[in-house]
């Protein structure tokens, strides 16, 4: 291995303890909605282990589910969802969603977290 190879391994290994230590859930999931990987933030907020939200789509957490034609529009979206936790409660997250591809192959990349029940945007998740 050159040192060029270990720097880089060093920064990916960074870069992954990163996300999974990070303050709000970060989730990739395919093109049907099925999350491919989740990040610790994402387990604790919906109460799963990271291999049970592995065979999950991500409608099955949202309230009213997920507009299919919006989930395959691979454009740049954001809002405000009530999720449901594995426990049966609700809370109102927000999100920031962006298309991806690794290779040639397209997914999408989801940034969420939950909002306080005095921030205004929370009454939009209901």
């Amino acid at each position: 291995m050159t040192a060029f190879d270990a720097r880089g391994l060093v920064l990916e290994t960074l870069l992954m303890e990163a996300i999974d230590a990070a303050d709000m859930a970060i989730c990739v999931y395919d093109e049907q909605g099925r999350y491919v990987t989740v990040n610790e933030c994402a387990c604790r907020i919906l109460g799963y282990t990271r291999e049970e939200l592995l065979v999950h789509d991500v409608a099955d957490f949202t309230e009213g589910g997920i507009d299919r034609q919006v989930l395959m529009s691979h454009e740049h979206r954001e809002g405000v969802r009530l999720v449901t936790r594995k426990d049966g409660s609700t809370v109102p997250c927000a999100f920031v969603v962006a298309p991806t591809r690794v290779g040639h192959l397209p997914y999408f990349l989801a940034f969420w977290w939950t909002l306080d029940e005095d921030d205004p945007r929370a009454s939009e998740a209901a």
